[in-house]
């Protein structure tokens, strides 16, 4: 079932134009449909949206930010996703690093960038990287 993913694709492209209830709304209707149908194969990546929307609105709520993050942290954990633990890391660091939270930011991005030997070339690793080389942390090869 794609629909759950489709609606956070669109939720995605509502927050890029500044229209984060038509994308709040979408995003609570495709969790609502994951929960129903236990077909969790994106849930963590929802959960994250949900941070990112908040986080782009004028008004925000840093701890609620950081909540859905975490949210979908454990989510992927749980499910062993690794690139939705990756995408909600990065996410989640970008918070802390902005909080000023550096040692933090290192701490998570570490041991999760040393779990891939492949696919270094793709955005997400890329972004992983240089989150991490921010707040001074160097991945060793």
């Amino acid at each position: 079932m794609t629909e759950p993913w489709a609606m956070g694709l669109l939720a995605k492209a509502y927050g890029k134009v500044d229209r984060f209830a038509e994308g709040d709304t979408l995003v609570a209707e495709a969790l609502t449909i994951v929960a129903r149908t236990r077909n969790r194969w994106c849930e963590a990546e929802l959960h994250r949206l949900k941070g990112e929307l908040i986080s782009s609105r004028s008004e925000r709520d840093p701890a609620e930010i950081e909540a859905c993050f975490r949210r979908a942290l454990d989510v992927a954990r749980m499910q062993d996703a690794k690139m939705w633990e990756l995408r909600s890391a990065v996410s989640l660091a970008r918070l802390w690093r902005a909080q000023g939270l550096r040692a933090q930011v290192c701490e998570l991005l570490m041991p999760l960038l040393g779990y891939f030997s492949e696919g270094h070339g793709t955005h997400d690793l890329q972004d992983a990287q240089a989150d991490l080389e921010s707040c001074g942390g160097k991945l060793s090869t």
